[in-house]
C-alpha cells in the first residue's frame, strides 16, 4: 500500500530506532540487528529506519524468550517471588 493510500483510520504511531530501543530496554544496535534479521518490520525514511506501532506490538507479543520481551510488571513479579 502506498503512503498516499493510507486513510485516517490506518494511521498509527511511528517510532525511531532509538525510541524503540528505549521502549524495549535494549541498545539501539539491538533494534537495528532485529530489523536486519527480519525479527522487526521497519521501513526507511531517507536513511533512517522507522517502526510502526503494529510492528512493535508484534515483537512484544512474540514469545522470543529474550529479556527484552519481559514487561516491567513481569520483572517485578520475578523479583518479588
Amino acid at each position: 500500500m502506498s503512503m498516499s493510500a493510507v486513510t485516517m483510520s490506518e494511521e498509527q504511531q511511528i517510532y525511531t530506532v532509538n525510541e524503540v530501543a528505549q521502549l524495549l530496554r535494549v541498545h539501539p544496535r539491538t533494534v537495528r540487528n532485529m530489523i536486519r534479521d527480519g525479527e522487526l518490520e521497519a521501513f526507511m525514511v531517507r536513511s533512517e529506519y522507522r517502526i510502526t506501532q503494529s510492528a512493535l506490538d508484534a515483537v512484544r507479543m512474540r514469545d522470543t524468550g529474550r529479556q527484552k520481551a519481559i514487561r516491567p510488571e513481569d520483572k517485578r513479579k520475578e523479583e518479588e517471588g
